[in-house]
């Protein structure tokens, strides 16, 4: 989340963005606080009936069924098969609007505010054909920043918001 701080309305105010840090298959990633629904326990069910072919589960949160994907492949990391889940895992519910879904992570690591300015622009052929929207360095780590709407394409939204309606997983994940 970018925002301009209220502490000194000055011209030397500075942007700040707050990510959520969590690892996916050995690399770390951070997504703006406000794209963050919830961190759940648990593993997701059975996909709800109608959901889209990509969609490899469900879990309920709030009442509602959260389609869940597997985002390795989106991240350009390892797939989920392949990356050994352990007691860290946790779900991240990602919204977008009124639109919920629920992805996999390795762990949730912190959450982090930091000069935007800190968060270094990448080349326009790699923003274009991922999520990812800049780079920061953390401790001698490379922080990916996501936009997380970008995680699904506008159609595939479409078709969680269609499948979220009415649909009713099998089991519900616990607040992390």
């Amino acid at each position: 989340m970018l925002t301009r701080s209220l502490a000194t309305p000055t011209p030397a105010a500075v942007d700040r963005a707050t990510l959520v840090l969590f690892s996916v298959g050995g690399a770390i990633f951070g997504a703006p606080v406000e794209s963050v629904e919830r961190v759940l326990r648990g593993e997701p069910a059975p996909p709800a009936a109608g959901a889209p072919d990509w969609v490899r589960g469900s879990v309920a949160h709030a009442g509602r069924c959260v389609p869940w994907f597997d985002v390795q492949p989106r991240l350009h990391v390892p797939p989920v098969e392949t990356v050994q889940r352990h007691a860290a895992s946790r779900l991240l519910v990602l919204a977008r609007g009124s639109i919920w879904c629920a992805v996999t992570v390795d762990e949730v690591q912190e959450v982090l505010t930091v000069d935007a300015t800190l968060i270094r622009a990448v080349t326009p052929a790699l923003r274009d054909a991922s999520p990812v929207l800049g780079e920061l360095l953390r401790n001698g780590m490379t922080v990916r920043v996501l936009d997380a709407a970008r995680l699904l394409s506008p159609d595939e939204w479409r078709a969680l918001q269609a499948c979220q309606s009415g649909a009713q997983p099998v089991r519900t994940a616990d607040a992390a």
